[in-house]
């Protein structure tokens, strides 16, 4: 198609449906449905430091232990455990950012997708 018949077919769509035909993706959202990695850990509340990202679950050896502050949860639910081998306090979280409560601030050793 010429690009004008492109332009006219969106304008046919866009009116048809009284809305867009086509939405912007914001970045968190495009990042669950392109891939990358479901759950990324932060040091910091304000998500600027990062530890790690990761597509499954772990122990303190693949982050560093009792440092996470904050998360971003990009795909699936993750439960997240105070102690090592999947055991103590353990706090679930879905798709979304946290900062996480003072149960689990800077007391992450193990963690694991859930759903």
């Amino acid at each position: 198609m010429k690009d004008n018949q492109h332009e006219q077919l969106f304008t046919e769509l866009t009116a048809e449906f009284e809305a867009p035909a086509f939405n912007e993706l914001d970045d968190e959202f495009a990042a669950t449905i392109g891939g990358g990695a479901n759950i990324e850990f932060y040091d910091t509340n304000d998500f600027q430091q990062l530890l790690g990202s990761f597509d499954f679950g772990g122990k303190s050896e693949l982050i560093n232990n009792d440092k996470i502050s904050s998360i971003i949860v990009r795909g699936g639910f993750w439960r997240l455990y105070e102690d090592v081998d999947y055991e103590g306090y353990a706090q679930t979280y879905g798709p979304g950012s946290y900062v996480l409560n003072s149960q689990l601030n800077n007391e992450v050793s193990s963690f694991i997708q859930v759903g």
